[in-house]
């Protein structure tokens, strides 16, 4: 996504977007959400590509149609049906408007045909494109991306979403400590604890947030680790900022691929293990607010 942020940042100081106060904030409504803010993008041919992770959320678009976020003006239109040669761009056909918050909105989608009519001046819940829909489907979707120009941040779309709902707590499937290319893997023991060799070790922790009836899916989006009653880790997937090397969330290294691994576990940096007994408490939240904690105990020798 740098490239796609690097002509945003172009056109958005080019365009002087700062001058005026934003009489509605950026907002959006949809029957189906799901946020894939700093979920690995996993590509169909598994390449090292399919490690980056997201910075949009996948939104139904009512009665087939994109509706502009908040009031702004159209800054770009990618239609790949009218591209030289026909190559197409990688998150296909895309629409950006800039917001005079400070804020730009990318919609996007394969199957996004924007509004090639659409005029310069733009008013919330404008028509912007429409999508065309897939057999026997629901809805259709398109996915939303927000950047913020001022600070150089893909932002979180759950912020901008209205009555997200989600009564689904996330699901912990692993919390893992690395350590050259083994990994230790946590273990609810009823009796007795797990022995591991002292040393340094990689925090590694694989979660999910499910889907579940009538609710959409707000992402994960708080991480947090607890070492023998020492905060040692608590992240939050709020931004992703741009970097020469890539994008970083998390607050940790880029580019965002070297956060993860090819069991699909999210990285969280190093610990060293002492000799001794230890306990590793593990939770991890949703933007809804719904969480879910581990507790690991292990001895060191």
């Amino acid at each position: 996504m740098n490239a796609i942020a690097l002509c945003l940042m172009v056109l958005y100081m080019s365009a002087g977007i700062c001058a005026d106060a934003q009489e509605a904030p950026i907002s959006v409504k949809s029957p189906d959400v799901t946020i894939n803010f700093g979920l690995p993008d996993r590509l169909q041919d598994n390449s090292e590509g399919g490690k980056y992770l997201q910075t949009g959320a996948l939104l139904a678009a009512e009665d087939d149609l994109v509706k502009a976020a908040g009031d702004g003006r159209l800054l770009f239109i990618q239609d790949n049906r009218r591209l030289s040669g026909g190559f197409p761009h990688a998150i296909g056909n895309f629409t950006a408007i800039a917001h005079s918050d400070g804020f730009v909105s990318l919609y996007s989608a394969n199957a996004f045909m924007p509004d090639s009519k659409a005029m310069t001046a733009i008013r919330k819940n404008d028509t912007i494109g429409s999508i065309a829909r897939a057999a026997n489907a629901l809805y259709s979707y398109y996915i939303l991306h927000v950047y913020d120009g001022a600070s150089r941040l893909w932002v979180n779309p759950a912020f901008f979403i209205r009555d997200l709902v989600d009564d689904a707590a996330p699901t912990i499937e692993e919390v893992s400590l690395l350590r050259q290319g083994h990994a230790i893997i946590a273990e609810n023991l009823r009796k007795g604890t797990q022995n591991i060799a002292q040393g340094d070790y990689t925090l590694a922790v694989r979660v999910t947030d499910p889907a579940y009836a009538r609710g959409s899916i707000s992402g994960i989006f708080r991480l947090k680790a607890v070492f023998d009653g020492k905060v040692v880790s608590d992240r939050k997937f709020d931004s992703a900022r741009i970097t020469e090397k890539g994008l970083v969330f998390l607050d940790l290294e880029a580019p965002s691929s070297t956060l993860t691994d090819e069991n699909g576990r999210i990285l969280l940096g190093r610990q060293f293990v002492p000799r001794g007994m230890h306990t590793l408490e593990f939770s991890v939240y949703d933007y809804a607010g719904n969480s879910r904690s581990f507790i690991w105990k292990f001895t060191a020798e």
